[in-house]
């Protein structure tokens, strides 16, 4: 009986006090939003950053998306610390002139204390939602002039602006050099397998296989299931039929499925049979078996895709001609590739297959309240 009394007196309280507790935390939020936070010059060239964890493939899209934009619009691109030091692993040292690090250009924009350090910076998303997968966004405003100076962006977690970079990608494929040891790795795997064949000139395509952890990705967000042994035997067809000497090079995160799956006899298994799983708990660990791979789909003239941005990437650095399933054109990367005009008769080839079972309607995403809004929620407070 004390307890529920004490409970209603509480309630009371609140109830009596509700219009000065809200005047606190708009209080609290006006000062995070508007002392705390720190703008950019007016005039500056504005910075945009992506502050997303995915893996080699994710960073590798992110950061060429925000170069198109440094290149095409004038921003400052960067990447965190982090970030940097997993692109560092895996290519060479020239890269570093293009790793602009957040936390070292700008850290008088951060607040040190007790080790931790926290940024002061005042960070805008204007982005809308394509639909309703998780940052999948619609980055045309990009162009705009007023957010060209004096804003701090954030380019969402997983930018793969596919129709932006492409314009640039010369000077992309120069910046992602492999390091030299996994270069190395692959021509000699690619020079025993070529000498195990027996043809002189023979024509190396790879096969990306995509599954592991994968196939609940697809199915959550795409309803799609991941591509059994047809796809690739028929996508193996398409090369044979054009050249007359072709080594498939597969590379795959379960190259014990890719064995009993993929039937063609100038087929060589050259990828990692154990790669880097991902950590939850460290998701930008690098791997050295990671780069192997990498630098195996990169080697080879031509590219039987399956799904995911490190198969489209091993793609996009070997050149040549690839072929993808039509279910990729319903994954995000997919309609990516599709808007930049890579399928046509030379580049991207699509093999058709059943479409997914649904797909997602779009939602936007509402901005943050802007001063205005702030100061009439006080001014409301107050009058009544």
């Amino acid at each position: 009986m004390l307890e529920l009394l004490r409970l209603q007196r509480i309630w009371r309280w609140i109830v009596a006090n509700f219009k000065y507790l809200v005047l606190f935390f708009l209080l609290i939020l006006g000062l995070h939003q508007y002392v705390w936070r720190l703008q950019l010059p007016d005039r500056s060239p504005s910075i945009i950053c992506s502050f997303g964890t995915g893996r080699l493939g994710n960073q590798m899209s992110s950061f060429a998306s925000l170069y198109a934009f440094s290149r095409l619009h004038g921003y400052k691109n960067l990447v965190t610390k982090n970030q940097s030091e997993l692109l560092e692993f895996y290519f060479v040292s020239s890269i570093k002139r293009e790793l602009h690090i957040l936390e070292e250009d700008y850290r008088d924009y951060y607040f040190n204390l007790f080790g931790f350090s926290l940024s002061r910076l005042s960070w805008v998303s204007p982005w809308e939602s394509i639909n309703s997968v998780a940052d999948n966004f619609n980055y045309s405003i990009i162009s705009s002039d007023y957010y060209v100076t004096g804003k701090a962006i954030n380019g969402g977690d997983y930018p793969n602006e596919v129709r932006f970079f492409v314009k640039v990608l010369p000077d992309v494929r120069n910046i992602f050099h492999l390091q030299k040891r996994f270069r190395k790795s692959a021509e000699e795997k690619l020079q025993l397998a070529k000498s195990s064949f027996g043809a002189k000139n023979p024509v190396f395509v790879s096969v990306h296989i995509r599954r592991g952890d994968y196939g609940e990705h697809l199915d959550h967000l795409y309803h799609l299931p991941l591509l059994d042994g047809s796809y690739f035997n028929k996508a193996m067809s398409f090369f044979n039929s054009r050249f007359e000497s072709v080594i498939f090079v597969v590379v795959s995160d379960d190259l014990s499925w890719a064995r009993q799956n993929i039937q063609n006899k100038n087929t060589f298994f050259l990828g990692n049979d154990k790669v880097l799983e991902k950590d939850i708990h460290n998701p930008l660990k690098a791997g050295e078996d990671i780069g192997e791979d990498l630098a195996l789909l990169a080697s080879c003239n031509h590219t039987i895709m399956s799904y995911g941005t490190f198969g489209m990437w091993g793609s996009l650095l070997a050149g040549g001609q690839v072929v993808a399933p039509s279910s990729f054109l319903h994954t995000k990367e997919g309609k990516e590739v599709k808007a930049a005009g890579l399928i046509k008769p030379g580049g991207w080839h699509v093999i058709d297959l059943p479409g997914p079972a649904a797909t997602h309607s779009g939602t936007l995403r509402g901005s943050a309240p802007g001063a205005a809004i702030f100061a009439a929620a006080i001014l409301f407070m107050l009058v009544n």
